[in-house]
């Protein structure tokens, strides 16, 4: 992977996968001033928040366990809803869909439960390449809204899929520069902020 390759490049030596209690002890390192407030972390009891854009079949089977666990507030943002309302098709545009999820997201995590804002499984396409790249910029910035207009700080933040991730971070939560710990699992960093 990309990862790997730098850190061969570089010559940074192998660090072991963080534990829980690391990751937990790190979250609240240096500044810690953001623009959803400026919260102690160990005192934030709302619950944590997991973003999956991605839809390819690694992904998709992630998701499937990642659903079976109890106790988490399940979110489907459907692609469908928001194309129609992006292409003038349905009642309603974009932004009321992502208002919609962000009150659902908000009201989940500020009760302390852990939420999973997942976009539908099926593959929305155009009708030619540009469409269909229109279509996968709207639901980056559908996510990237709800994310954005939090008024609730998440106690963290999970983001899967690779645009999902950049977009998440650069503009969703307006990330410039961040620490990278180490890794969760293999291919999964943790970052601290502030």
């Amino acid at each position: 992977s990309a990862a790997s390759f730098v850190q061969a490049r570089i010559g940074l030596p192998k660090k072991p996968i963080l534990s829980a209690s690391v990751i937990l002890n790190n979250n609240n390192n240096g500044n810690n001033d953001s623009k959803n407030g400026d919260t102690n972390d160990e005192d934030n009891r709302n619950g944590g928040l997991v973003v999956v854009g991605s839809y390819v079949p690694k992904t998709t089977k992630q998701l499937e366990s990642l659903l079976k666990l109890e106790g988490l507030e399940t979110i489907e943002f459907d692609v469908a809803d928001l194309v129609g309302d992006t292409a003038g098709t349905r009642d309603g545009d974009a932004s009321s869909t992502s208002d919609a999820i962000l009150g659902r997201v908000q009201k989940a995590i500020a009760s302390g439960k852990n939420t999973v804002l997942y976009t539908s499984r099926t593959l929305v396409t155009g009708s030619s390449p540009a469409e269909s790249l229109s279509i996968g910029n709207a639901v980056s910035r559908a996510l990237v809204s709800v994310v954005s207009n939090l008024e609730v700080r998440p106690r963290f933040i999970v983001a899967k899929g690779g645009i999902t991730s950049s977009d998440v971070a650069t503009e969703g939560l307006g990330i410039r520069r961040a620490v990278v710990l180490g890794q969760a699992c293999p291919g999964v960093p943790v970052w601290t902020i502030g």
